[in-house]
């Protein structure tokens, strides 16, 4: 039926009208492996603790500690692909963007600066924008 969508022999057909609330459901990240490369600058050394990678996947910014990989946290804020990255000399804030939004009106950029002591964000620009 031109209403339902196949799940490839796991059952019956998933209904579409049911299809949103299903995508709106927000897994919680454990652990992340690999690395897209597809932007420049996107993957730093903490500049004073030398074990401290930060790095972009996806929507997410990754720190982890490259002596021991599961040991990872994640700064979620944006809602798209990050772009760029930078870290302050002090290492005390991260800097993050990404090249656009799908959920904001405009063409904005926004940038996220985060306090890397916290793990939290400490201000969002919203960038650039096309009126």
């Amino acid at each position: 039926k031109p209403t339902e969508l196949g799940l490839g022999g796991v059952g019956d057909a998933f209904p579409l009208w049911r299809w949103p609330a299903a995508m709106s459901a927000v897994a919680e990240l454990e652990h992340f492996i690999g690395y897209g490369g597809k932007h420049l600058c996107t993957v730093r050394y903490h500049p004073t603790e030398a074990e401290t990678l930060i790095y972009a996947a996806a929507s997410s910014i990754i720190i982890e500690n490259v002596n021991d990989p599961h040991k990872q946290e994640f700064l979620r804020g944006h809602d798209a692909e990050v772009s760029t990255l930078d870290v302050s000399l002090n290492g005390k804030l991260v800097a993050s963007g990404q090249l656009g939004s799908p959920s904001r009106k405009g063409a904005v950029a926004p940038v996220i600066v985060w306090d890397f002591d916290n793990r939290t964000r400490y201000i969002e620009f919203n960038g650039l924008s096309h009126s």
